[in-house]
Formats: structure tokens, sequence, C-alpha cells
């Protein structure tokens, strides 16, 4: 037989390569192909790796830790009450992949909103992963928790559709050892009008590194200045090609500004003058050595009367209840594994 050692790396090699791609579009998936929310999977299906856990008590042992080393929660009640189900789980978690519900109404029923949670169990967790949704409650994103362990050093938000400084308030009390943020938006904030829209330019924008502290929005410098440890900031933006200016064109770093107000203030010197300095004035994080902004085209689709909200929010009701139907006829089947995940996603 071959040495532990050896059979623990090939299997969490394996499971490694068994681990679906994140999706690296900025925007929800369209009306046309919404099903595909609910087949983003941020782990390897069960079914891919559980015939590992039959060869032997040694690959069972193993294949469950490289698994565990990624926990979903889609339903804060049940998931996060059944830790003990299989000895091992918290300590072999080192992410938390949380998917907020599709409506606030799906949230009070699964148990997101009822009263704050705590992910203390998780003793060796490194990072927190937050999928939002675009709805009414996708500002409700670390308010959700009452206390994270100290070992996370690592945030990840996705898809939140306004990416509001505010939703950063909480992240020096619950996060104060964060080395890593990434917000994974198709919405940049924007300072100097206080909205969140797409970038409208007019040429492709590349990959945009500053390394010298800058390249933050003004108030989340603000808000993330009290995390003593932070080096390292990933935002994205999506664009279009309907403006009349390009990012190259900027008398100032750009930090973050909406189309307009990039054309409007960010080629004029004199206003570039003033607000550099109310920039420079903003306390910012001290260990900042990087803020990385990356860029996504988007086709921007004109409103319709025949393609309403409703009956988009219908059929996906209709999606999630074919969903939960079929997820709690799995869990039917396999009543230990639910009590630990949604049925083949922990």
């Amino acid at each position: 037989m071959l040495p532990v050692e050896l059979i623990r790396e090939i299997i969490f090699r394996y499971v490694d390569d068994a681990t679906p791609e994140k999706p690296t579009d900025l925007v929800h998936p369209s009306p046309s192909s919404r099903n595909q929310w609910f087949d983003v999977k941020p782990k390897a299906y069960w079914d891919s790796v559980s015939s590992l856990s039959l060869v032997s008590r040694v690959f069972r042992d193993i294949t469950l830790e490289a698994w565990f080393q990624t926990f979903v929660v889609r339903r804060p009640k049940v998931h996060l009450t059944g830790l003990s189900t299989i000895p091992g789980v918290s300590q072999w978690t080192r992410v938390v992949h949380w998917i907020n519900p599709t409506s606030f109404s799906e949230g009070l029923s699964l148990g997101h909103f009822s009263f704050k949670r705590s992910l203390m169990a998780f003793v060796r967790l490194r990072k927190l992963r937050i999928a939002a949704f675009p709805s009414n409650h996708s500002i409700i994103l670390l308010e959700m928790f009452e206390e994270l362990p100290p070992t996370v050093v690592e945030l990840e938000l996705r898809y939140h559709a306004w990416p509001s400084p505010q939703q950063l308030v909480p992240t020096a009390t619950l996060l104060p050892n964060l080395r890593v943020l990434e917000m994974h938006q198709e919405r940049a904030w924007c300072s100097l009008c206080n909205t969140c829209n797409v970038l409208r330019l007019r040429d492709d924008p590349v990959t945009i590194t500053y390394t010298n502290g800058d390249g933050l929005p003004k108030l989340y410098n603000r808000y993330l200045a009290p995390l003593l440890h932070l080096r390292t900031v990933r935002l994205s933006a999506a664009y279009t090609l309907y403006g009349s200016v390009g990012l190259q064109d900027l008398k100032t770093p750009w930090r973050g500004e909406c189309g307009e107000c990039t054309s409007l203030h960010l080629t004029d010197e004199a206003f570039v003058a003033d607000w550099e300095a109310q920039n420079k004035e903003e306390p910012r994080p001290p260990s900042l050595r990087k803020v990385i902004w990356t860029f996504a085209p988007v086709e921007e689709e004109e409103s319709s009367e025949e393609d309403t909200e409703s009956d988009y929010v219908d059929d996906l009701t209709r999606l999630q209840e074919r969903y939960w139907m079929e997820l709690d006829h799995d869990s039917d089947d396999d009543s230990g594994w639910d009590s630990l995940g949604s049925g083949d996603e922990n």
C-alpha cells in the first residue's frame, strides 16, 4: 500500500481537479439562462469523488477531509446546526461559501435573517465567500454574522448588485485580521455622485494595478482603514463602449468613478487637483500594498414591457420550488448528509 502521505496528496489533487471553476461573469445569469444560477457549484459534486471513500477507511477519512475543505451554506438553520454529524468537519473546513437566497421571504424561511449567525465552530476557517443575489436584501451581507473566527484572512463578496461602502462597515469588527478582500461586482461605487452604475467608456480598459496603496474609492478607504493587516484588494467593474472617454485620458487615478463623472470631472485639471487633495486626506489601510481593478464587457439590454420583473420573479420562484423539492427528495434518502448540507453540496 502507498504511504498515507502520498495517498493524501493524490486524493486532495483529485478533489481539486473535480471542483468546477468559479464563474468569471460579473453579472447573474440572464433570464434565458437563469437555470445556471442553481447549477453553479463551489465545490466538487459528491458523486464525482464518493467512489474514493469506498476503498478503505483511510481513503474515506482523507476523501471527506478534502471534500469538506469548502462548506456550503444555503440553509443556515440546517447546515450550521448539524456539524457534529460527521466528526472533523469543523476542523477540516477552510472556506465557507455562503449563498444568499433570492428573496427576503425565502431568506426568512431558510433561516438567513431570523437572527445573526456565528461561524466560530470552524476553528481553521481562512476564507468567507458570500454569493449575494440582485434583490432588495442584497445589502445584507456581513450584517448576517454575529462573529467570525479570527483565523479568517480572506473575504470574497460576489454578485452584490449595489456595492455601497456601507456594506464594509462591519468588516473591521468581524474580520480584524483580514488580508485579502475581493469584491466581484458588476457596478463600481462612484465617490463623486455616491451611486453605482455600469461604467461607460470609449475604449476597452485593461487591468489596473496600484501598488502604492491608492486605487480605492474614498469611502472604501475610510471604512477599511482600521484593518491593519489588509494588503490586497481586488475589485471588478463591468463596462460598455457607449462612452466618450477612456481611462487612459484621465488626469488622475481612476477609483471606481461612474462613466458620467469620469467624463465630466476626471478630465478637468482644476477639479482633479482638489479631488486628489480630498483623497489624500482620507485615512486608508496602513498595510495596503496592492489594489487591482479588472474589467469585463457587458451588454446593456433595453427594458421591455413584455419582459417584466414580475414575469422574472414568477419563473424564478417556480425554478426554486422545483430545486428545493428535488433537494428535499434527495435528503429523504440520506438524512445524515442533509443535516450537514444541501444534498450534494456538503
